[in-house]
């Protein structure tokens, strides 16, 4: 389908590999499902020049007569060894990992595709999210064709694999700029197959323009998977992302699934600056209290002082409630009385009824005699009443 271009490719691995954590974060997720590593340091740091061809195979004639070249062989070998590491341990040696890595690449174009098909069947997902990446940019810096690339990867028997593989593809087309992602898409029969290319494209693109990622997103993904994909997006979004203006998209836009994924915007703008973000979900009258409630907790562990001074400031309403409850039981598993003192300025009599007797549970733990004063005087001022 025309899909032979191979221009453009040394910005190809920072492309892929600032996308890919997109698959790699979200840790996101069901590892039973989704392949979940950290790309290490040495793959980040590392320059990807398209390696010159090797002309210093020697002939290797392993058990069954079958004649490799000693880098195969030897890729095969590291292979097998980082295989029962991660089984045994969870990880491989750093060495292997390194030695791997000066094997592919001196592996020719077919060695690469037979090491990226043994690995594409194993049912170790550590193993293939440490390596995948590293080996796929390699495969896609040689004289592989792009279109190759993709009908190989498509006859992928390992469902989960070809995915993740695809995800890959996905978002090294940023740099195979001729390649449209749609085109690429539609090789595919499988809804699955589509889905990884468009959503490892939207991966690299996320970070330029976190808007037109997540149109684009929306635009051209099931409805049925909206959702997820879109939660995919927004746990990777940068620090430098205008949080109110994806916010306000989301909780504007007629497209499913996407006011849901409000929850994991803020979670992720939390991350980096929980004070903004809670400032602005108690201001925008669209957020529900538990969303609020949710993304205080970071603020709470984070900086407790700044929180209640912020809750000492807000006007009495159910946001400022459920502000005050989310700091009460969060300090409570410390066993300070101060949440207990900030628990009886809730409003919502059911909501500081259930908070105070959150923070009692805690509190006795670890000085019941005076958590047991405080409620027995909570109690009496409530019969006084």
């Amino acid at each position: 389908m025309g899909l032979k271009m191979k221009t453009n490719l040394l910005p190809l691995a920072l492309v892929m590999l600032a996308g890919i954590l997109l698959l790699l974060r979200a840790g996101k997720r069901d590892e039973s499902k989704t392949y979940s590593s950290t790309v290490p340091n040495e793959v980040q740091r590392r320059s990807f020049v398209r390696p010159e061809p090797s002309t210093d195979y020697r002939p290797h004639t392993p058990a069954g007569n079958k004649v490799l070249s000693d880098y195969l062989a030897t890729a095969q070998e590291i292979l097998a060894r980082m295989r029962a590491d991660v089984s045994k341990s969870g990880s491989p040696s750093r060495e292997d990992y390194k030695s791997l890595l000066r094997i592919i690449a001196k592996l020719s174009d077919s060695e690469l595709r037979e090491v990226a098909e043994e690995l594409a069947a194993s049912e170790n997902s550590r193993l293939v999210g440490i390596i995948a990446p590293s080996l796929l940019n390699r495969i896609f810096l040689s004289d592989i064709e792009t279109s190759d690339i993709c009908d190989w990867i498509g006859g992928l028997k390992n469902a989960t694999a070809r995915n993740y593989f695809l995800q890959i593809t996905g978002a090294a087309l940023p740099a195979l700029r001729a390649i449209d992602p749609h085109q690429l898409a539609e090789r595919f029969e499988e809804p699955d197959d589509r889905k990884s290319i468009l959503e490892g494209y939207v991966s690299s693109i996320v970070k330029e323009s976190p808007l037109r990622a997540l149109r684009f997103l929306l635009s051209n993904i099931p409805s049925d998977s909206n959702q997820d994909s879109i939660g995919k997006i927004l746990v990777i979004l940068p620090e430098k992302t205008d949080f109110p203006e994806v916010i306000r998209f989301l909780l504007e836009s007629d497209y499913s699934g996407a006011k849901e994924s409000t929850a994991d915007a803020l979670k992720t703008w939390a991350r980096y600056d929980p004070k903004s973000a809670c400032e602005f979900a108690f201001a925008e009258t669209r957020i529900s209290n538990g969303y609020l409630r949710m993304i205080a907790d970071s603020w709470v562990h984070s900086n407790p002082r700044d929180f209640l001074a912020w809750i000492q400031n807000l006007p009495a309403g159910d946001k400022r409630d459920e502000a005050a409850a989310s700091f009460s039981i969060a300090r409570g598993e410390m066993g300070s009385e101060e949440a207990w003192q900030v628990a009886t300025t809730i409003d919502d009599p059911d909501l500081r009824l259930k908070t105070l007797e959150a923070v009692y549970g805690q509190w006795k733990r670890h000085a019941e005699t005076r958590a047991n004063h405080a409620m027995q005087t909570f109690i009496k001022a409530q019969d006084a009443r």
